[in-house]
């Protein structure tokens, strides 16, 4: 399969492609983001990536039939990555907010949808 019609039909789902694991002639397994909305204080929620192994099965035409997986390994990791995401916004480290600091390690990115994804941007050293 076509890895941008691969990713085209993770994102229906609201999943992004990382990689693309393993392949035959019934599924592909692949590692991709769950886009998980957090609450800011913005207007809209803005989407954190969390990790998440997928397992897409395909029909006889080698079209995605099915997705399995999905879910992160545990509840707590999706509590975790929305207080790591309030906690940048307290320590102002996402560039796109008022008062971020100069070297702020993450920006929010549009995705295709419209969507704010927050994505690290790089690192801060002090």
């Amino acid at each position: 399969m076509d890895t941008a019609i691969l990713k085209n039909e993770l994102a229906k789902h609201h999943f992004e492609l990382v990689k693309i694991i393993a392949t035959n002639a019934v599924s592909i397994e692949v590692s991709a983001n769950q886009l998980q909305p957090a609450d800011i204080g913005q207007n809209d929620p803005v989407l954190v990536p969390v990790p998440v192994t997928l397992i897409l099965k395909l029909d006889a035409a080698g079209n995605i039939s099915d997705i399995s997986g999905g879910l992160p390994s545990t509840g707590k990791q999706i509590t975790e990555a929305v207080s790591f995401v309030k906690n940048l916004v307290a320590n102002n480290e996402i560039a796109d907010l008022p008062g971020h600091k100069a070297n702020a390690t993450h920006r929010l990115e549009e995705n295709e949808n419209g969507s704010k994804v927050l994505r690290r941007k790089g690192f801060s050293f002090f």
